[in-house]
């Protein structure tokens, strides 16, 4: 499977999911070792953070977590 299909993927389980989900759950899923895995998304972090998307992911401890960037908190509050 390429690269792209898995961050495709990862982008829709951790939407999907809401709660912070584990390295080891996101590997056993797309079946790949957990070095890969973690590779994958260290590189979705740094291309959301550098295109300045709306979503991020945070990493907490072995984690991951899509959530929305803290400066649009006065636009989302409106909602």
């Amino acid at each position: 499977m390429e690269e792209r299909e898995i961050q495709s993927i990862i982008e829709a389980l951790l939407f999907i999911w809401g709660d912070p989900l584990s390295i080891r759950d996101i590997s056993k899923i797309l079946e790949l070792e957990e070095n890969k895995t973690r590779e994958i998304l260290d590189k979705m972090i740094d291309e959301f953070d550098f295109n300045r998307r709306g979503l991020k992911i945070i990493r907490i401890k072995d984690n991951y977590q899509l959530c929305t960037r803290p400066e649009h908190y006065q636009w989302i509050r409106k909602l």
